[in-house]
């Protein structure tokens, strides 16, 4: 072989042995959230609230759920993978309002039966004895 031909053998292997070391590197993603109080779940585990820095592993996916009270939760899955598009850098999650939370909140049950109590002064009430007839 010639001097030529080495040259060109250790390019090819130094550029295939770059390519190769950044597809095996993890993937960093910087998650935020909205409201920051909500709650980020890597996988399953909590693992803190509002903005976290998540690691995906070489070959491997990765689960992000955000939950907060009265919001909608979201999840999203991020892959490392040959064949699947690399995950963001950052990823914003926005939280929508649980209509169903702020209908059924504690406030409102509190409110409600605040009302029937002031009702029940100026209607009777029927009571309901144990065989279930009216007393």
């Amino acid at each position: 072989m010639n001097v030529k031909s080495i040259l060109k053998t250790s390019t090819l292997f130094l550029f295939l042995l770059f390519i190769t070391a950044g597809s095996i590197k993890a993937q960093k993603i910087k998650i935020t959230t909205s409201p920051q109080s909500a709650k980020i779940f890597v996988n399953g585990v909590s693992m803190g609230a509002g903005q976290l820095v998540v690691t995906v592993p070489s070959n491997e996916c990765v689960t992000v759920q955000i939950a907060e009270e009265g919001f909608i939760p979201e999840t999203r899955t991020y892959c490392k993978k040959r064949g699947v598009s690399p995950p963001p850098k950052t990823d914003y999650f926005q939280l929508l309002p649980d209509e169903s939370y702020t209908v059924s909140s504690p406030f409102l049950v509190h409110f409600k039966s605040r009302i029937i109590v002031s009702l029940s002064r100026y209607f009777v009430v029927p009571a309901v004895g144990r065989s279930g007839a009216e007393a």
